[in-house]
């Protein structure tokens, strides 16, 4: 008897609680400051150039093998060449960012990343630069 009174004690506690459910689309969530969503590479605010060297170190960490990177030599200094990510696979695991010596990958915050066509989950060298550019983090705003 005394469970079931504990159980009805603990039940009715519930209903007068919070509600934790989000409704998303209409609302959306605060993402942690550690969250990770899309990579996007990192842009040198004074040169405006991009900070990878396409050394390869992204691509031998990842475990699932999305990135793709080459560089090409010039004036003595490496210079990314080809730099791709598929999102379609990529399990946002976070170890490019961490292996990379340059500090040219970061996890960004976007996390919606559905699409119909599975050709829009390839990201170029132009695409992942452009989610570098300085943008108001819509989904903070509203």
């Amino acid at each position: 008897m005394e469970s079931i009174i504990k159980s009805m004690i603990q039940t009715f506690k519930n209903l007068v609680r919070r509600s934790v459910t989000v409704l998303y689309p209409y609302d959306k969530i605060l993402v942690p400051e550690r969250g990770r969503g899309l990579p996007m590479l990192q842009i040198d605010p004074d040169t405006h150039r991009i900070l990878c060297t396409g050394c390869g170190e992204c691509v031998k960490i990842c475990p699932v093998g999305v990135i793709r990177a080459s560089s090409i030599s010039a004036e003595g200094k490496s210079k990314v060449k080809e730099f791709s990510i598929d999102i379609s696979n990529c399990i946002f695991c976070g170890l490019c960012v961490q292996v990379c010596p340059e500090n040219a990958l970061e996890m960004t915050y976007k996390y919606e990343l559905a699409e119909a066509d599975l050709s829009l989950f390839q990201y170029s060298l132009e695409d992942l630069v452009e989610h570098a550019r300085p943008k108001a983090r819509e989904f903070w705003l509203g």
